[in-house]
């Protein structure tokens, strides 16, 4: 799971993005989950649809079950099993065969025995438990061969800040996460606030700028030529001032106040 999680953090860090949306289906869930789990501060919203509070539960399903003989046998039957499964209910038959071929073209079948390896091995209750961001749990009832409504309940339960809806088609997982996104990322608003009559220096209002931008402490330490370490002692000032844990929190409490950060 570690291993996941700073495959992640790699991804975040060269695309010097300092806070990030997480959305995950599936296998990618157990990534999300972790970098979320480690990297709260990062972290302002997490959606994760036919996710697993519990590998070994996962993969003993019947279904699931099956998948691993198949696999040890005849990797190309497998894949097409695996596809039918999943999709067989909701898309066409040359869609699902598109899925089974782009499955053999992405791993082997030693890839995929290894993978049911790792996530046998996952128990996540523990992480979900320790997420700080708002979260939301799909359900897709076409896919419950595959991936049950109660293991998506007991993710949803599990999520200090969870909750579950159930989609019926892509077009409402899109409107599903449209709500939940337009629920949690900050949206500018007028009237005084805490933060909009705070006793900020003008140093902490230029770091508090260049934060809204999203920019990295590094890359603040770059535009404002001090060194990293003041630039965390700065916003350390800004926490203790405002009430706040982390970035994401400062954030969209500046935001609810009704600052706008200029260009940086």
């Amino acid at each position: 799971i570690a291993a996941r999680a700073a495959d992640l953090t790699a991804v975040v860090d060269a695309l010097g993005a300092d806070l990030v949306a997480l959305d995950a289906i599936s296998s990618a869930a157990v990534m999300a989950v972790a970098f979320a789990a480690r990297e709260p501060e990062r972290v302002v919203a997490l959606s994760l649809q036919n996710a697993f509070a519990s590998g070994r539960e996962w993969w003993s399903e019947p279904p699931r079950r099956a998948l691993i003989e198949l696999a040890r046998v005849d990797w190309e039957s497998c894949t097409e099993s695996w596809a039918w499964l999943t999709f067989g209910d909701s898309t066409s038959s040359e869609h699902v065969r598109e899925l089974a071929r782009h499955t053999r073209a992405c791993l082997h079948a030693d890839d995929f025995l290894a993978m049911v390896a790792v996530e046998r091995d996952c128990d996540l209750s523990s992480l979900l438990e320790r997420i700080e961001a708002p979260s939301l749990a799909l359900a897709h009832p076409a896919f419950g061969r595959m991936a049950s409504q109660e293991q998506a309940r007991r993710v949803a339960a599990l999520l200090p800040s969870g909750r579950l809806v159930t989609v019926t088609s892509v077009g409402e997982r899109v409107e599903a996460l449209r709500e939940f996104h337009g629920g949690v990322v900050p949206r500018p608003s007028t009237g005084d606030s805490p933060l909009a009559t705070a006793e900020l220096t003008p140093r902490e209002r230029e770091v508090l700028a260049l934060v809204m931008h999203g920019m990295t402490s590094r890359a603040i330490a770059e535009q404002l030529v001090l060194s990293v370490r003041t630039v965390d002692s700065h916003l350390g000032h800004l926490y203790r001032k405002t009430g706040v844990r982390n970035r994401a929190e400062l954030i969209a409490h500046a935001f609810r106040s009704g600052l706008t950060a200029p260009p940086p």
